[in-house]
């Protein structure tokens, strides 16, 4: 277990406030349990359960989550199938 001294706990609680208020993870919120698809910069497509998402917009994705490359080779990739995946805030396309 990590100890943090005064300042950045301080630095710390308001990452946790800021994070909290953002209107922007609102959205993705409402969302939590359904079915989503989320297109990565790279024209990746990524389909699953939402199982949770934070105020930086990252998203884990649960239950047999589907990964379709992007289309930009000539060999064409075949779909991946996950059980889980974790998808940063700055990978998805908004």
């Amino acid at each position: 277990m990590a100890t943090l001294d005064n300042r950045a706990a301080c630095e710390n609680w308001r990452a946790k406030d800021r994070l909290c208020s953002s209107l922007l993870a609102l959205f993705p919120a409402a969302l939590v349990g359904q079915v989503v698809r989320v297109t990565l910069l790279d024209d990746s497509q990524v389909t699953g359960r939402l199982e949770s998402c934070d105020g930086m917009l990252n998203l884990v994705l649960t239950g047999g989550v589907l990964v379709t490359p992007a289309n930009t080779s000539k060999d064409r990739i075949e779909p991946i199938t996950l059980e889980e995946i974790t998808i940063f805030g700055k990978r998805a396309r908004y």
